[in-house]
């Protein structure tokens, strides 16, 4: 009987050591605090939400100035940030595109949805070691995106 218990014991002991370690392993964790790719999901999330006003706001506004197919770029090129796993390079630029979509709306006489037009936790912690605006288009790749076919343009839902 007492081996029975001692047995019963050290397999609930081992199994109670392993149990977090094999979550880890499947990347859940306990506490669940947002991770960097967390933050970077959800500034590509909330940035697509802008670029899909800033698109209705040319298409109505018919005012093209470049400012929303920058921020397609830029939001293209943040999603491929995400990917390749340079989560805080792609919460920069997404939040570029954020503001490059936010003047395309501004500059169409439309205005700013009140959840776009507030700085949130995620603009408060990346904004200060963010690059310069004139940094990030300089890290772009080669190409051009028109206003015209930006607003065209469809971008993907999530991040992954």
């Amino acid at each position: 009987m007492r081996k029975s218990f001692l047995f019963i014991g050290l397999a609930a002991l081992l199994f109670a050591v392993s149990l977090p370690e094999a979550y880890a392993q499947r990347g859940v964790r306990n506490n669940r605090t947002p991770t960097l790719r967390d933050d970077s999901r959800q500034a590509l999330r909330r940035t697509n939400r802008a670029i899909r006003h800033a698109q209705l706001a040319v298409k109505s506004g018919k005012n093209y100035t470049g400012h929303l197919g920058r921020a397609v770029r830029h939001q293209r090129y943040a999603r491929a940030l995400h990917v390749q796993g340079r989560y805080r390079a792609a919460i920069h630029h997404a939040r570029y595109a954020r503001r490059l979509a936010r003047i395309a709306i501004v500059n169409n006489k439309q205005s700013v949805p009140a959840d776009l037009d507030s700085l949130n936790k995620e603009d408060a912690d990346y904004a200060s070691d963010s690059p310069s605006d004139t940094a990030l288009d300089a890290d772009l790749p080669a190409g051009e995106v028109t206003d015209q076919e930006a607003a065209d343009s469809e971008l993907p839902d999530d991040a992954e």
